[in-house]
């Protein structure tokens, strides 16, 4: 546990420097206990299945779930999930991972592999043509350690109308803002927001729905998990990937110099779980 009190810490001293990043230490040791025990406690899976991504000079966030039951696939595979615009602006035919294995006794190890994400000019990735999503099949390799989610974690349609995701829903967010990495081990950043709008009917007309927490780049594709800690015995699930940041643009014009501002506004736009599900049945096809 060692480990995780420095990473606490460090965790601690960027909140100063960048807001909101983090709510409390504890909530972070819990997960991370969670995590090397291998108990069901949500925060330690949602910290056990994103990672990071980066390309040439950006990164972004993804997260892992299992395939349905009726997809078939071999054992090792699974689905990855970040937002589309992220994977369309790394160059190349492969992108880099941030895995990570435990070492025991609290410590952990990171491992940066290769993930192939073109094939020539061709993207390995689905996206629907209207939504900012992505899904990928990929096969975990050995010695890490990762947990893709429970498919059935994602929120359906009818979770957004019977009060299962509701305004003001705690909304936890595990992630890498600007690039940055918890510990030299590669593990993300939890944030701590709520949910401030929600999709409006149709879910088809409407993608996406507002989380109220300090967003950066970096923070595309990171899952935004609905738990209330006061009440386990409500399931947590998966409420949308975060695909990006609102901000007001003020435009200065003067005799000798003009100038552009942007203020962020402390709000995330995340695309809703049925926009995951339509992808992921996209994949499947």
């Amino acid at each position: 546990m060692r480990g995780f009190a420095l990473l606490a810490r460090r965790l601690l001293q960027t909140a100063g420097a960048h807001g909101r990043i983090l709510l409390t230490a504890g909530v972070i040791l819990a997960a991370a206990r969670a995590n090397a025990t291998n108990t069901n406690d949500p925060l330690a899976q949602l910290l056990a299945a994103t990672f990071k991504i980066s390309g040439h000079e950006s990164s972004a966030t993804c997260f892992l779930l299992q395939p349905p039951a009726t997809a078939g696939w071999s054992n090792g595979a699974a689905i990855l999930i970040t937002a589309a615009h992220a994977l369309a602006e790394f160059p190349g035919a492969e992108c880099r991972l941030v895995l990570r294995s435990s070492q025991g006794e609290g410590g952990w190890l990171r491992h940066e592999v290769s993930l192939p994400i073109r094939t020539g000019d061709q993207p390995r990735w689905v996206r629907l043509p209207d939504a900012d999503v992505a899904a990928l099949r990929w096969t975990v390799p050995a010695g890490v350690t990762c947990h893709p989610l429970p498919y059935e974690r994602l929120a359906r349609p009818a979770d957004f109308t019977n009060g299962r995701v509701a305004l003001g829903g705690d909304a936890w967010i595990f992630s890498f803002p600007a690039q940055l990495e918890a510990n030299d081990a590669g593990l993300p950043v939890l944030r701590h927001g709520a949910v401030s709008s929600l999709p409006l009917a149709p879910l088809g007309k409407h993608g996406t729905f507002l989380v109220d927490f300090a967003t950066f780049g970096g923070d595309s594709g990171a899952p935004v998990l609905l738990y209330d800690r006061g009440r386990p015995e409500v399931p947590a699930l998966v409420a949308g990937v975060v695909l990006g940041l609102h901000r007001q643009t003020d435009k200065v014009t003067m005799p000798f110099e003009e100038r552009t501002v942007h203020h962020p506004l402390g709000l995330a736009f995340a695309a809703h779980a049925d926009v995951v599900r339509r992808t992921v049945d996209l994949l499947l096809k």
